[in-house]
């Protein structure tokens, strides 16, 4: 499939081999869109959180929706990583934000993504 021209279906392209590829504990929600208030520099790039409405429980990756693509893509990885290592509540409350297991998954999830060797240098020619 050739990449989509536009962020947000790049986006949802990149989201979409995510869940095929990194599963994770509860279903995931994507949203693209302003996290910061208009005119106003962009504070994060995103988030991934819990979310329970009634009985169902998914996460929710939230991504800023003006970042350029590169930069978009690798907060979407960052987010995955967040929810594909999620622990149960209990777990999350008390552990460190970025525990080992995230840098791992996201290792693995930005060298699948972009084929980069052990032995390359993924900084010389970013894909995107």
């Amino acid at each position: 499939m050739p990449r989509a021209r536009r962020n947000r279906d790049r986006l949802k392209q990149v989201a979409n081999w995510l869940r095929a590829s990194y599963p994770t504990p509860y279903p995931v929600e994507l949203y693209i869109g302003k996290l910061s208030l208009p005119n106003r520099p962009i504070e994060h790039g995103g988030d991934c959180t819990r979310v329970h409405k009634g009985r169902r429980r998914y996460l929710l990756v939230r991504i800023e929706e003006r970042l350029p693509r590169g930069d978009a893509i690798f907060y979407l990885l960052h987010e995955w990583a967040h929810a594909h290592t999620w622990a149960c509540d209990a777990i999350e409350k008390t552990r460190a934000m970025h525990p080992d297991e995230f840098w791992l998954a996201l290792g693995r999830m930005y060298r699948d993504l972009y084929d980069v060797e052990d032995d390359e240098d993924p900084t010389v020619d970013f894909p995107w």
